[in-house]
């Protein structure tokens, strides 16, 4: 809720400039890291292809010489903050009109151009990864009137070229399609009497769809090839489509579904209904007369949102009968959606990465009314990526007003990207925000969360979307709630979850930490005090209804002077416990404990640090680091960061060396899909760092963020982005209060897919969050959700066999899940959600797969 407006000290308007000045002495390796995280590298001429790698890294070709704040000609490629990738440098003479990546991770490219890094390559050429020319390569064309258009990657990983050519090298080729093995080598079972094509798709089936000034007769203009590339007989289109269609038609894309999307030049009349620019036809061929977006200009180019949807770039004002300048989203039923990102010029490509986001390029200028020179990106929710200053205000950015610490003690994020915080903060910006607010990807403030009026530290997502909150409360809303309460998506109180006093007839019940099962039951950790101000800690779990369990049992913990601030969930339903205390059930434990199941203590488990546990990330072989105040772990010297096996064995390979004057107490952990750690805290000087770990342990010497005060929070976004709160003013010498998002330039890759024979797999990899407790559900249509179970863990993410799922139909599918243990951020929430087709009982075919070519997938 808003309270009255406070003033503003004088302090907060020098305590940037001052981190300006104490921050200078770091290395610029270190400064890959950027606060300033919108996506905005520029470039110097127009923008005509992207294309997303596997490693999320993005291609971009067009007609610049800068790009990125670096010297490339005509194809560049960007990491996923942006920033130029140095490692990749290549120099074209013409236009690159697609891209393929092989099995090996070398990249096909062709186009307009007739030399390579000054080597003679008319219109076809093999890259190493890192832009050299592949000179042991030798199927390209031999020029003049012979030229590869166009080529798109099969489920399979071949590559299908189009074009006008009789050659490849030294083979002779039937016609201007052809097809090369995921090697590069060409693919000699496949022969397509082919001439000028434009535009290629593939289906599931293998099958290839060609369009162009194509005459096979009694097809023309557009045909669909047998997976041997043998004329298709069984697919003709009407005849008035078929000659609209005729050599005007620039992209094409195979929906799940077995439509195809068509994109180019042409209009087509029909009882009175016009179709421009774009359409659908039918897996039968026929027109889709309920598909008719009406574009009032040029369409450049589209790309499939794996939701369904459809991003639409061009030089349009309206489609729909919207008004849309440039780029539009539509529904998968061709209708106009709410996105509206006007373009001050032409939109010529557009991407969707793994993470959602929607890359742009073109001839514009600005997006949104946000300069944005011919390259920029939008949000998955279709709003422009911009810095993110909690706030948004240019003079007094951040969030704070909370004391030394800042005032953030808890963060969660929603499926949506929206960021709930809560703590000590008064404002944010200029606004006063007593202590709770929820936060768009921008930074800007959601005026319709309805904060609750008390002192909440903590909070975690349940999966349907209601809010559990925690801290130092007797009531909520005048409702008695003891320190533990669940709100409702808007922050309204959930009278269906009132947990009983816990306390024991105590005063003053304070939660310090949190944790929601997978089961919907709900532990907290915190203390509280008797009538003569003595403290004593408690662990209690209650049950979805916020009863509390009787089946657990709340350990006596040594309260002198003690405190839990962690809580974690291993595999088998122990309970990991850490903070300052020396005592549990009677048993001398230092700072970390486990609890079975039941709550009673493990005994067998004995860690003995010598200073408090702050923080606590269960790895998924069940390992389990911890980070803290301690410097000691069973008599091994260790700075404040160690890793134990499941028994509690400290394993002595895990050393990582940190000085005390960079993390002299790690608050937070967050563990990414690859395996990495990001830990984070303060140092003796009270300066904040965030370090990245290998798997072994070993510091990332080019992987530091630093803050000019304490930094006591961390959480992970879906697109691999870092935030981070603490009681600073600065981060990395950019001014930004409380609160502040890192552009790390590693992607967080993930796909989710239904195979075959009814499996779902959620593949995560790179920078994704580690997640745990991952569900899968599907939809008809598209908001009513029907649970189908929980996921199984796998080396690359997730997967659930045996789904029900009704043959042949067209359907949405969703993978859920929460983030793994982290101490501040103990209940954020991710998602991802997929359109596609089931297969019949006898298929055998793939619906989704990995890699990317030139947008007709």
């Amino acid at each position: 809720m808003k309270t009255r407006a406070v003033p503003l000290r004088p302090l907060r308007r020098c305590l940037p400039v001052l981190a300006l000045l104490l921050l200078t002495w770091l290395p610029l390796a270190v400064l890959a890291q950027r606060p300033s995280d919108g996506f905005d590298p520029g470039a110097d001429g127009s923008v005509r292809r992207l294309f997303v790698q596997a490693d999320g890294t993005l291609l971009v070709a067009g007609d610049f010489t800068s790009i990125g704040g670096g010297a490339r000609s005509r194809l560049a490629r960007l990491r996923t903050d942006g920033s130029l990738d140095a490692d990749f440098s290549v120099t074209i003479d013409g236009v690159v009109n697609a891209a393929a990546a092989l099995a090996d991770g070398r990249i096909l490219i062709t186009g307009e151009f007739t030399q390579v890094n000054g080597t003679a390559q008319p219109s076809l050429a093999l890259l190493r990864a890192d832009g050299s020319l592949d000179t042991g390569f030798t199927l390209q064309p031999p020029g003049g009137a012979n030229t590869v258009s166009t080529l798109v990657r099969q489920d399979d990983g071949k590559i299908v070229l189009g074009g006008n050519f009789d050659r490849l090298g030294g083979h002779a080729i039937k016609g201007g399609v052809a097809r090369l093995l995921a090697d590069g080598g060409l693919d000699t079972s496949f022969a397509a009497p082919l001439l000028d094509v434009a535009a290629l798709a593939t289906d599931r089936q293998g099958r290839t769809y060609a369009a162009g000034a194509i005459f096979q007769a009694p097809m023309y203009g557009f045909v669909r090839l047998r997976a041997d590339g043998a004329l298709d007989t069984a697919f003709t289109l009407e005849e008035d489509l078929m000659w609209a269609l005729f050599e005007s038609v620039t992209q094409l894309a195979v929906q799940p579904d077995g439509s195809i999307l068509a994109a180019g030049s042409f209009t087509l009349t029909r009882g009175g209904q016009t179709w421009t620019g774009l359409l659908r036809i039918r897996p039968d061929g026929s027109l889709d007369e309920s598909f008719r977006p009406g574009p009032d200009g040029a369409v450049q180019g589209f790309a499939l949102q794996p939701d369904g949807a459809i991003v639409v770039v061009g030089e349009f004002t309206t489609i729909g009968g919207a008004a849309r300048a440039g780029v539009a989203r539509l529904r998968s039923d061709g209708s106009v959606d709410t996105v509206a990102v006007p373009a001050t010029g032409s939109v010529r490509a557009v991407a969707i990465q793994a993470d959602g986001k929607i890359a742009l390029g073109g001839d514009f200028s600005a997006l949104a009314g946000v300069a944005r020179q011919r390259l920029g990106r939008l949000e998955p929710d279709g709003t422009l990526e911009t810095d993110f200053i909690a706030g948004n205000d240019p003079l007094y950015p951040g969030i704070g007003g909370g004391g030394f610490l800042g005032g953030v003690d808890g963060m969660a994020l929603q499926p949506d990207g929206q960021l709930l915080v809560v703590g000590t903060f008064g404002f944010i910006g200029v606004d006063p925000y007593n202590g709770a607010a929820r936060i768009r990807p921008d930074g800007s403030v959601d005026a319709t969360f309805q904060a609750p009026d008390a002192r909440v530290n903590l909070l975690a997502l349940q999966p349907d979307g209601r809010i559990l909150v925690a801290g130092e409360f007797a009531s909520i809303g005048g409702q008695p709630r003891p320190g533990i309460a669940r709100l409702h998506a808007d922050g309204t109180l959930d009278a269906s979850f009132a947990a009983p006093d816990w306390s024991q007839g105590g005063q003053s019940p304070t939660v310090t930490a949190l944790l929601l099962q997978p089961d919907g039951r709900v532990v907290i950790a915190g203390y509280w005090r008797d009538g003569n101000g003595v403290s004593t800690i408690e662990v209690v779990r209650f049950q979805a209804d916020g009863a509390i369990d009787p089946g657990f049992s709340r350990p006596a913990i040594d309260s002198t002077y003690g405190s839990i601030s962690a809580l974690a969930l291993e595999s088998d339903g122990s309970l990991l416990i850490g903070g300052r205390f020396t005592s549990v059930s009677g048993v001398p434990r230092s700072g970390l404990a486990r609890l079975h199941a039941d709550g009673t203590h493990d005994a067998g488990f004995d860690v003995a640090v010598d200073a408090d546990v702050m923080a606590i990330q269960v790895l998924p072989d069940g390992r389990i680091v911890i980070g803290g105040w301690f410097t000691t772990v069973q008599g091994a010297a260790r700075s404040h960061v160690a890793r134990l096996s499941a028994a509690g064995v400290l394993d002595a390979g895990f050393a990582p060396a940190v000085p005390d004057d960079v993390l002299l107490n790690v608050q937070g952990i967050v563990l990414q899909a690859d395996g990495t750690l990001l830990i984070g805290g303060f140092a003796d000087t009270y300066f904040g760092h965030v370090l990245k770990l290998g798997a072994d342990g070993a510091i990332d010497p080019d992987f530091r963020v630093t803050t000019d005060g304490p930094l006591v929070g961390l959480a992970q976004q879906a697109d691999g982005k870092l935030l981070v709160a603490g009681g600073f003013q600065a981060v990395d010498g950019a001014a930004r209060s409380g609160l502040a998002r890192i552009a790390t330039g590693q992607a967080a890759v993930q796909a989710l897919r239904l195979d075959a024979d009814g499996r779902l797999r959620w593949t995560r990899g790179g920078a994704a969050p580690d997640l745990r407790a991952v569900q899968f559900a599907y939809s008809l249509d598209g908001a009513t959700w029907l649970p189908l179970g929980p996921g199984a863990p796998v080396a690359d993410g997730w997967t659930l066999a045996g789904t029900a799922l009704p043959p042949e139909t067209d359907l949405w599918i969703r993978a859920q899940g929460a983030v793994s243990s982290t101490r501040r951020s103990p209940g954020s929430l991710f998602e991802t959600v997929a359109r596609v087709r089931t297969p019949s009982a006898d298929a055998a075919d793939r619906i989704f797969a990995d890699g990317f070519g030139d947008g007709a997938r």
